[in-house]
């Protein structure tokens, strides 16, 4: 754990491609420079990588999850990803609970984003607020059965709230705030009302 260390400069994960036991990464918090496809370097043994507020620029990586199965947590808010988000994005993640990407640039429509049930059957948390995602919030979110947090605010999503959302019965938490959804908010959100809090 080195987060808020101050430390800068340009940095690439080489060194840390061997250390094989290695299961926690925390760099959050200072001013490196780093490519997002040193990512690729990390140490397959990862369960939790800690890199908001880290200078990481570019697109991420199109194989970085299914890579890295023994994901658990993934913190990668406050950077400068561009681009869309990989097609693949939760394949291979079967053991991921946490997923944060807010306030990056991300760009494009993942409406038709594919979420296999088998693949988010553990992830509670995703956080892609604050950037530019656009197109229809994708039905196959709702095969991620125990979401408990979804945050999809401050972006450029448009058409309706899907009414499947409320098939998500350990929702507590939902913000579609600051997008452009039109159209009623469906009665069925008013089942995942057992566990909604806010």
């Amino acid at each position: 754990n080195l987060s808020g260390s101050g430390l800068s400069g340009t940095v690439s994960f080489n060194a840390f491609t061997s250390l094989d036991a290695l299961s926690v990464l925390k760099l959050s918090e200072n001013f490196f420079i780093l490519n997002s496809t040193s990512l690729l370097l990390l140490p397959l043994s990862l369960t939790n990588l800690e890199l908001s507020s880290s200078g990481l620029v570019g697109i991420l990586p199109e194989n970085f999850f299914s890579k890295y199965p023994n994901f658990i947590s993934i913190t990668l808010s406050y950077n400068n990803f561009t681009g869309k988000l990989p097609e693949d994005l939760f394949l291979g993640s079967k053991k991921l609970q946490t997923l944060d990407l807010s306030y990056n640039n991300i760009t494009g429509s993942i409406s038709g984003l594919t979420i296999p049930l088998s693949s988010c059957v553990s992830l509670s948390s995703l956080d892609l607020s604050g950037n530019s995602i656009s197109g229809y919030v994708p039905v196959s979110l709702t095969n991620c059965t125990n979401l408990k947090s979804l945050n999809l605010s401050h972006n450029n999503f448009d058409g309706q709230i899907p009414k499947s959302l409320g098939e998500l019965k350990s929702l507590q938490s939902l913000d579609l705030s600051h997008n452009r959804l039109t159209g009623w908010i469906p009665p069925e959100i008013g089942d995942a009302c057992g566990s909604l809090q806010n």
